[in-house]
């Protein structure tokens, strides 16, 4: 028990308190009547007042009221109620009044369940309890502004109010500066700043009870990673505020009552996006990654960026803020959100846009799959083509573009010799005046009486969206009706003289190592492009050092799926001729390869060795 318990006089409770009895009243039990009449000031009407005290306790005891018992537990089930502290700014008046022991109410709840004697009035107690629970209720039904204002600035003067309103941006109107707000109530900055801090101060070293500013920070705990704007909109729909208050207000009032804020919101580029404190620094490296991803084509898919991400900076990062983070850009553009499929339309027009414009110069009107075939042909960094589905929908934001069902339409329609530039356009202009098909022989030489250079001729003839090979050999523009017997017919007049097969020879010197002898034609010469025979393929895969005879490195020959490049710049350092002979000796274990050329003497070295 307690000694304030007995209810006491005043005088009888000093007296018992100054001789230590207070903190622990049950030695009075060691007392006899002369011994309390010996206290100081202790005469006969304390001594009755304390032994009716004590009587109407004994009477009692063993007789508590269980209906208080009920209403402490109730109290103790209130979600937080457990926790509000007795110095809370807005509750602790009423319970100081219930009691003045406690820190908290969960260690007043725990010594009314536990008590052995009922206090003088349960009745009143039961009562005060009831108006604890129903004053939560209230404060939990509140706005989150209206919570934010009662715990900062409840007796401030309305014109303190509003200035601490207004300069947090509690008022749902965005937060003001010192100058401003000094300004419009002819008060100093200083003042403004005084007025503020003092608001502040009263909840600092202090947890509140904040029920509404709680579930608002468990809401937002959930939306990100996400665009701000998108987190602001579900969060003025939500309820939880009177008015559209800001994430970042929230946030600065959560610090000031000590509650733990996990999310960030950082800019990037012309948006702004909520994220987890621990991932401030990806989003910049995400919209980084991304754009290096969509150069080549214009259009990517958000687990191409995620792989690239972990590649370059051997971190995982989750593929849903990647997602919100692109998705947050106003340049960001769907096209197939259940595919991935996306782009940003603010970068250079290169890759997918330039390639349609171009393939729609040349030919007005084409369909969709005719489009996707000419594109894979340009196979830059083994950029994954999109399907037919999401090309077209990227056709279809172009701004010049008209969709009709799978058919692309230029609107108006585009001048191939604008679009187009220097080799491209010449290639083109050629078909179109000695065409509509050519035999890639008389193709280049048409070219180069025009001025193009080889090597350019072979690099375009390669990868350009607006030629297309009808048959071996021969080319024309996209989209020209042509008939197999004209394509025989073309073929039928090439030069007598062309080599009738490239490759003349292949196998394994007695040492076991590879070997293949080639008879070049202009193509292999210019393109520097070879096939590799079935049987050797598999072997003669990857990459390999092109080296002289004497060992010195002229270049890199790379092969797969039987096809090898790279000589292009080393038969033109040695001048080969059409009609020669080339051979290639690798060492497979060294990743090495050696390159002859000459006439029939390579097949006579090759005998010798």
């Amino acid at each position: 028990m307690r000694l304030e318990d007995l209810r006491l006089e005043n005088r009888t409770h000093n007296c018992l308190e100054r001789k230590g009895y207070k903190e622990h009243p049950g030695r009075l039990g060691e007392l006899t009547v002369a011994g309390l009449l010996s206290i100081p000031s202790f005469g006969s009407k304390c001594l009755v007042d304390l032994l009716s005290s004590l009587e109407t306790l004994a009477a009692h005891e063993g007789k508590l009221d269980a209906e208080l018992t009920v209403d402490a537990k109730a109290l103790g089930a209130t979600a937080g109620a457990a926790k509000i502290s007795f110095a809370d700014p807005r509750l602790g008046g009423l319970l100081r009044a219930m009691d003045t022991e406690s820190d908290t109410v969960g260690e007043m709840l725990t010594r009314i369940v536990d008590r052995r004697l009922d206090p003088p009035d349960p009745l009143q107690l039961r009562e005060q309890i009831a108006e604890f629970r129903e004053k939560i209720g209230q404060l939990s039904k509140l706005p989150l502004e209206e919570e934010l204002i009662q715990i900062f600035a409840p007796d401030f003067a309305p014109r303190d109010r509003r200035i601490v309103v207004e300069y947090y941006g509690w008022d749902g109107r965005g937060s003001h500066t010192l100058e401003v707000l000094g300004k419009k109530y002819g008060l100093s900055r200083e003042r403004i700043r005084q007025v503020c801090v003092k608001a502040v101060k009263r909840a600092r070293d202090v947890k509140v009870f904040a029920p509404v500013l709680d579930r608002t920070l468990e809401f937002l705990g959930t939306q990100y990673p996400k665009g701000l704007k998108r987190v602001q909109a579900e969060l003025d729909a939500g309820g939880l505020c009177g008015c559209p208050l800001p994430v970042e207000s929230i946030g600065q009032a959560a610090g000031f009552l000590g509650r733990k804020v996990e999310f960030t919101i950082i800019e990037v580029g012309a948006t702004r996006l909520m994220v987890h404190s621990r991932h401030v620094k990806f989003p910049r490296l995400i919209v980084q990654v991304a754009k290096h991803v969509l150069t080549s084509h214009g259009a990517a898919r958000i687990p191409d960026v995620t792989s690239q991400l972990a590649k370059r900076f051997s971190k995982k990062v989750n593929p849903v803020l990647v997602r919100e983070t692109l998705q947050a850009r106003d340049d960001f553009c769907w096209l197939d959100e259940q595919c991935n499929w996306f782009r940003l339309s603010v970068l250079p027009q290169y890759g997918l846009p330039n390639m349609i414009d171009k393939i729609l110069s040349v030919t007005g009107r084409v369909d969709i799959s005719r489009v996707r075939s000419a594109m894979a042909r340009y196979r830059r960094g083994n950029r994954k083509l999109p399907p037919p589905k999401v090309l077209l929908e990227f056709a279809r934001q172009m701004p010049h573009v008209r969709v009709e069902g799978n058919t692309l339409i230029a609107e108006p329609p585009l001048d191939w010799r604008e679009v187009l530039a220097d080799v491209e356009r010449n290639m083109v202009e050629v078909l179109k005046e000695h065409g509509p098909i050519l035999e890639r022989t008389s193709f280049e030489e048409f070219c180069i009486a025009k001025g193009t250079n080889p090597f350019s001729f072979n690099a375009i003839l390669m990868s350009s969206p607006v030629i297309e090979q009808y048959g071996r050999s021969v080319y024309g523009l996209l989209g020209m009706k042509v008939d197999r017997a004209t394509v025989d017919d073309l073929l039928s007049h090439k030069v007598a003289s062309s080599p009738s097969r490239v490759l003349e020879d292949y196998g394994r010197l007695a040492d076991g190592r590879p070997y293949l002898v080639y008879r070049l034609s202009k193509a292999a010469i210019s393109g520097g492009v070879i096939t590799i025979p079935a049987a050797m393929k598999r072997q003669l895969r990857g990459k390999f050092a092109l080296c002289q005879a004497d060992g010195k490195r002229i270049g890199t020959l790379a092969t797969r799926q039987g096809c090898a490049w790279g000589l292009g710049p080393a038969l033109r350092r040695r001048n080969a001729g059409y009609g020669q002979q080339m051979l290639l000796l690798f060492d497979i274990p060294k990743r090495e390869v050696e390159m002859r050329t000459g006439d029939e003497a390579v097949l006579a070295e090759l005998s010798e060795g």
